[in-house]
């Protein structure tokens, strides 16, 4: 048999200040931290998991602006959707929490959801599935 890709390692998002993204992913999403700041003369990183046994991602403070989503049929789509296992109860405890939660939940084919935004602006998508 032949080589192939087995998973995705990790995912790298660009963040302007590491401390305040950390405390969003860990403290307001429950992601973890597996490595906290990391400052060499070249980066500063931090990495975080989503859920338990979720994908890692590597927060890297940039001086340039990242967005993590695109426009579709002129609608910004966010590229990360994050899972949990009742949305409403989540929507509640970030508004509580007072994460910038944009509109209310829906009702999609895939799953209710609403959206958050992050410090950076970006849009994530968080759905029950």
């Amino acid at each position: 048999m032949s080589l192939k890709v087995e998973g995705v390692a990790c995912v790298n998002i660009p963040v302007k200040n590491i401390e305040q993204s950390i405390d969003f992913y860990v403290n307001q999403l429950g992601c973890q931290l597996v490595r906290g700041i990391q400052r060499t003369e070249n980066a500063t990183n931090a990495f975080i998991q989503f859920g338990e046994d979720g994908l890692n991602a590597l927060l890297h403070e940039e001086d340039s602006n990242y967005q993590l989503h695109y426009k579709r049929m002129n609608k910004d789509v966010p590229l990360i959707e994050l899972h949990c296992s009742d949305v409403r109860s989540f929507f509640n405890q970030l508004r509580n929490d007072n994460a910038e939660v944009i509109g209310d939940i829906s009702k999609h084919s895939c799953g209710d959801r609403f959206y958050v935004i992050d410090p950076d602006e970006n849009k994530l998508l968080i759905i029950q599935k």
